[in-house]
Formats: structure tokens, sequence, C-alpha cells
């Protein structure tokens, strides 16, 4: 072959420089120059690398990554140096990270799968304006221009072509290797990246630009943590964040090369978005994955991206051990509240505390649909992470949360007076599902119930009772037969027609409250509404069962041990099955009823009475109700004569 050292006769170094030199251009890239010298002077590219001593096998690309000395490549080029060393891509190990080989690419260590010397990619508009191949080019992650915004084309897009772009002596950048094809640069067309992600993309690329000045702009919008990483490291971070959340999480950072060129700038537009907001940008991350849709899938990507991220430290060097030192212990098998604590969510062990349940209320909660959670994969099982949100709100529930056996305790009325008010839609039930699951009793609206107690508070008199009054729980024993009128008892009371009187200095009890013989008269003639529409509970509290039978706590026992009643022990006590009561209400009247409806006689004065009559008292205190109403009703005292019909 003839060669320039054997047409002047002389070693490489005294060789004068090419006929027709040429110019470098700003961030032109040394194999780009180097082609465009040769396609200036009608030189083949071999020819000029062979007299530089600078053979490549695999091609005029990777003329930036030769070993060898190019000074007399330089000479012939007719440029400094200096200028072909600044285009050099040489290895480096990074031993901050594990002593992995990268590529200094103007300064920013670089892994090698983020460069690619075996195309020529360009910018169709770059090209045209100015036809020369930039630096920035061989930085195949970046997949589009930043000065242009289109995306690099890297194959002859004629349809019965597709080669792509080699470096070949004779053809100009932007047209196809093959001698036999007629495509040209000037027929190339490119899609444009989105605009929404140019300013982001454009950061990205600015991080790896061969200009300082673009570096240190770049630099200075970081934030202030970040600016003293080496720029390669800050590209690697930003990729990695961006293929975080990607499906192909795992496989996508070890490659750029799965993605096709759009794809890598919507990755490395996302990742420097995030790079932005660094490091909460991780937090954040997690977060909105693990509320959004398909977040189990999500989540356990993520975590399975970064801990391939922080255990190949010697592949991803310096932006691993940023990630890691965020991510704590995420990389071993046991993460669950490392990732909680990012997430600012809670471990199942932490949500049972945080919210004050049991772990039987927490088994309870886990089975049901209304408690919000974020599963992922620990090793062979599923973890559960939940909201500190939830675990407050279930301790506010458990706070605010008003049951009909507590208030019943706390104002004197009695679950059955309760369940009749909610009848009247004068109290109502607290339609809440999870207090339902935690606390399977009903439970009354705050609010109402508060409400109601404040207005009855207000309308009970502080003054000392009339003489001869009773409490209101003996004066409801002459109320007619049948349930007590709790909601008309209730009704008059607030509307200022019966008054209770209450002179204890302790917490205000209503069935406790006196109440004068002309009230107790009235309270004869109240008589439920109508039918309590609500369902109502099985079994009664004795209190209730007592007042429902006008009779003692005694007679209830007696009755039971008879067999006449089923009791039930229950964290509230002793309780009847309420369709036995009622039977025997039908039935039977108890003494203490008579005792009322009789003007409050005394027991010897009642049985004298029921003497008289032909009647006795069962060893129960009870007397037959229908006998009662034959040949008691003359005896009866009742504030008018339509009351004294139905009164027993």
């Amino acid at each position: 072959m003839s060669t320039l050292a054997n047409v002047f006769g002389g070693g490489a170094d005294i060789l004068p420089h090419v006929t027709w030199p040429i110019i470098p251009r700003d961030r032109e890239s040394l194999a780009g120059f180097t082609d465009r010298t040769c396609n200036h002077n009608a030189l083949p590219s071999p020819v000029l690398l062979a007299d530089a001593g600078a053979r490549l096998p695999k091609g005029l690309g990777y003329l930036a990554r030769s070993s060898r000395n190019l000074a007399s490549l330089a000479t012939l080029l007719n440029v400094d140096a200096s200028w072909v060393e600044d285009r050099r891509h040489t290895s480096v190990k990074d031993s901050a990270g594990g002593h992995h080989l990268s590529i200094n690419f103007h300064g920013a260590k670089l892994r090698r799968v983020h460069l690619d010397y075996s195309v020529r990619r360009v910018a169709p508009t770059a090209i045209e304006e100015d036809c020369y191949h930039r630096e920035i080019w061989h930085v195949f992650t970046l997949g589009a221009c930043a000065a242009t915004g289109e995306l690099l084309v890297e194959a002859c897009q004629r349809p019965d072509c597709g080669k792509p772009f080699g470096w070949s002596g004779h053809r100009s950048v932007g047209s196809c290797a093959d001698p036999e094809c007629e495509a040209t640069a000037a027929s190339l067309t490119a899609a444009v990246i989105r605009e929404t992600i140019r300013a982001s993309f454009n950061l990205a690329a600015a991080l790896v630009d061969p200009a300082a000045r673009v570096n240190r702009s770049a630099l200075e919008s970081l934030p202030k943590s970040l600016q003293a990483e080496n720029r390669g490291d800050l590209f690697e971070l930003a990729w990695l964040l961006g293929c975080l959340d990607h499906i192909q999480g795992p496989k996508a950072i070890m490659s750029p090369a799965l993605f096709a060129p759009a794809t890598r700038c919507e990755v490395l537009a996302r990742g420097t978005d995030r790079l932005m907001a660094w490091p909460e940008c991780l937090d954040e991350l997690l977060r909105g994955c693990a509320l959004g849709v398909g977040h189990d899938t999500s989540l356990k990507l993520i975590v399975k991206t970064v801990q391939t991220i922080i255990r190949q430290q010697t592949t991803f060097g310096r932006s691993s051990i940023l990630i890691g030192a965020r991510f704590e212990r995420i990389s071993t098998n046991s993460f669950s509240s490392v990732v909680g604590q990012h997430l600012t969510m809670l471990t199942a062990t932490q949500f049972v505390k945080s919210a004050g349940l049991t772990s039987s209320g927490m088994a309870v909660m886990r089975r049901s649909t209304h408690l919000p959670r974020v599963l992922f994969s620990e090793g062979a099982r599923d973890i559960a992470l939940f909201s500190p949100a939830d675990a407050a709100d279930i301790r506010t529930r458990a706070k605010s949360r008003l049951s009909v056996r507590a208030f019943a305790a706390d104002s004197g009325l009695g679950i059955d007076a309760i369940e009749l008010l909610i009848g009247e839609n004068i109290l109502s039930k607290a339609l809440d599902p999870i207090v339902e699951a935690l606390w399977p009793e009903p439970h009354l609206d705050r609010v109402i119930a508060d409400a109601l107690w404040e207005r009855i508070t207000q309308r009970v008199r502080r003054d000392p009772a009339p003489v001869g009054s009773v409490p209101l729980s003996i004066a409801l024993h002459g109320c007619p037969a049948g349930e007590k009128p709790w909601p008309s008892i209730i009704g008059a009371m607030l509307a200022g027609r019966l008054n209770l009187h209450h002179t204890d200095k302790g917490k205000l009890n209503f069935r406790s409250c006196l109440i004068s013989r002309p009230d107790a008269r009235l309270l004869q003639t109240l008589r439920l509404s109508r039918a309590c529409p609500v369902p109502r509970s099985e079994w009664m509290n004795e209190p209730d069962a007592r007042e429902r039978l006008s009779t003692t706590g005694h007679s209830l026992r007696s009755l039971a041990a008879a067999g006449r009643l089923t009791k039930s022990g229950s964290f509230s006590g002793q309780t009847y099955r309420r369709s036995e009561i009622n039977e025997i209400a039908a039935a039977w009247v108890s003494t203490l009823e008579l005792q009322a409806k009789l003007g409050q006689t005394s027991r010897r004065e009642l049985s004298r009475i029921l003497a008289t009559v032909g009647l006795v008292a069962d060893e129960h205190r009870l007397v037959s109700r229908v006998a009662a109403r034959e040949k008691l009703v003359p005896f009866l005292v009742s504030p008018c004569d339509s009351c004294t019909n139905s009164a027993l």
C-alpha cells in the first residue's frame, strides 16, 4: 500500500500535514474530524491512520479509545497534540466505586454502556446547518441531540437499505455507508422529543457536554449536596433514578441498549427531574408507587431494582453508594421497616402500637377491606405496610366512639330506652364500618347523642324536689302496660311539660332523678307513639329487664332459677332473653307495678287489697295480669278515665 510514509521516505514523526488541512469545529469528535479531513483530501481513512501508526481493527469510530500515541495523527491533521488528547476517552479505575472501570469522557466518568463508537449517529437538522459529527453524539444513552431536540439517526432510512451509518472514508457524515446506496444526509428526517421533557433532558446532556462552561451551569442547577460529585456519576445517578419504576427496572439499569432512543430520552429526563429533588425524590417515589394503581407490583419492582443497584456497587460506582446511603439495609432480606421508614409507613407491629389496637383487633382489620395496605415481597413472604394516618384515624375513632352500652350507663337511660329513642329518630346509630369491625356492638352518632344529653341536662331542675317526690325509676312502674314510653317522656321533658329534679352534686343519672307526684300521674298518660321500627337486641341487661317487668333483681333471679327466664353472662353483666321477658310482662303484673298504679300504696295495703278481691302474688311477686284487669280496675288511680282500661 502506498502511504505518505513511503512517499516522503521517513518516519511518522517527520510527516507533513495533509495537503489541504481543515479547521475543527466546536466540540467536534476526533473520529468525525479525522473522517472529514480524509474526505476533504480524498484520502481513505485507513491510509491516514496507517501513516499515523494508529491502526483500529474496530473502525475509525474507536479512535478516541485508542491507547496508542496519537502525536503523529495530530501532525497529519495539522492540530495541536493537546486538541487530540482532549478528545481521547481513556479508561479510568474508580476506587470510590469499588475499583470498577469507567471511561473518562471530558472529565465525566461514564460506564462503557453509555458510550458507543460503532456507528456514526447524527441529528439531521444539526448536520444540515453544519455538517460535522459532534463529540457528545458518542453518548449512546442520550438518544437525542440537545441542541435541536431531534432523535439521533444511526441507520439509513431507505426501506430497501437500513444499513447503519459507518465511518467510511469517502462518504460524508449522514450518508449511508453502502457505496451502492444513494441516500444522503439531505434525505434524513427525525422525530423530536416531547417539549415537556426538553429542559430535563438538556440538563442531563449538559452534565456530559465537552464544554466546561456548560458543565458548570449544569452543576450549579443541582442540589448543593450533589455539586461536588463527578458529572459522570451524576449522569449515572439520573439514569438509575429514571429506571427505578420502569417495568424493566433491574435489566434497564444495566444497559440502555434495551430501549429505543425516544424511551432513553424519557427515562433520562424522568431521572433528571428526580435528581433535582435529591434526596427526597427516593421517598416520594416509593410513596407514589405505594399509593398508586398497581402499587403492589410497582413497589416490589422498585425494591428489587434498588437492591440490584446497591449490591452491584462495582458496576455502578459512586451512584450506587449515594442510593445505598439513603436506603440503609434495603439490600438485605430484612428491609420491611427500612422501606416503611422511607415510605413514612408502618409495619403491622408498629401500626398496632400506634393505633392502640390489640392483636385480635389488628387481625380483624387485616381481614377486612377497610384498611389500605401496601404489599411487597421480602424473601419468600409478603410484607404489609400501613399508613400512619390510618393509625391516627383508628385511634381517633376509638376515643370518639360512643357505644349504646356506654351511653346507657353514663346517662341512666338504659339500652332499651335508647333503642326506642333510635326508633323515634331522637337518637341515631353511627354507621362506621371500621368501628363496627373493631368493636362489634351498637354505637351512637356522638354529635346527636351529645346534643340530646346537653338539652336534657339543661332541662333537669337543680332545685329541691317537692315533698313526696319519688325516683323516676319507681314512677315508671305506673306507666301503662307494655314498654315504657321513653320517647314521649323525653319529648315531654324537653317541651317543659314534665319536670325532673336532680339535687346531687355528682354526675346526672336520669333514672335517679326525682319526680313529683303530679308529674308522676302525668307520666301515666304518656304512650309510645308507634312500634319501634329498629331491630331490638335479643338480650336485655338486668336494669332494662327490671324496668320492663317493674320488678327487682331478686325476682329476676328467682324467675331464672325456676326456669321461666333464660339468662346469660356477657361483657355488660347478666342478660335475659327479650322474648321471654315480653311473655312474662304480657301475662303477669308485678306487685311493684300494682303499688304504683294503686297510688303508691304500701306492700301491706296492697296485700290487703289483693286479699279483698281474691288474688295472691306468687313466690316471684307476680299476679296474673288478666285477673288484675278484671278485679283491680276500681282501685286504680288514674289522671283520666281513658287511661283506666289500658293501665293494666
